[in-house]
């Protein structure tokens, strides 16, 4: 994850690359502001959460999401943070990453399939279906 991070900072040295990224992001990504409100979005993020400029960013969502907030308190201002976010059975693998200037990009992948496969697979593990074992 930390190459990652360093490639956000190193491109977003100025607001048009900072823009650019955001809205290049395939995934529900936001501009937040250090009092959590939301500074811009890309169309993912308008499309799949409805949040509109200036709303807080866990307007409208799951008490899951706004507990992600609480749970991280003061973390947000200097550190990448990294968590799981349940939203209407929808499991999204949400990263916070400071930019500078009092601004955090916020982004959103949906892993629900992938949580399913693994939650699949490790059943497959200890149950064989055709002979009925369990380990």
């Amino acid at each position: 994850m930390s190459n990652v991070i360093e490639i956000v900072r190193k491109s977003t040295r100025t607001d048009e690359g900072l823009l650019m990224l955001l809205r290049g992001m395939p995934c529900p990504a936001w501009l937040i502001s250090e009092d959590f409100r939301i500074v811009e979005q890309n169309v993912s993020a308008s499309e799949i959460f409805g949040r509109e400029i200036g709303d807080y960013c866990w307007k409208g969502s799951s008490k899951a999401e706004k507990e992600f907030f609480d749970k991280h308190g003061d973390t947000f201002i200097n550190d990448p943070i990294n968590d799981e976010v349940v939203i209407a059975g929808v499991v999204w693998n949400t990263c916070w990453i400071p930019v500078g200037d009092g601004l955090f990009i916020y982004y959103a992948v949906n892993v629900t399939d992938r949580k399913r496969t693994e939650k699949d697979l490790t059943k497959l593990s200890m149950h064989d279906p055709l002979t009925h074992f369990y380990r």
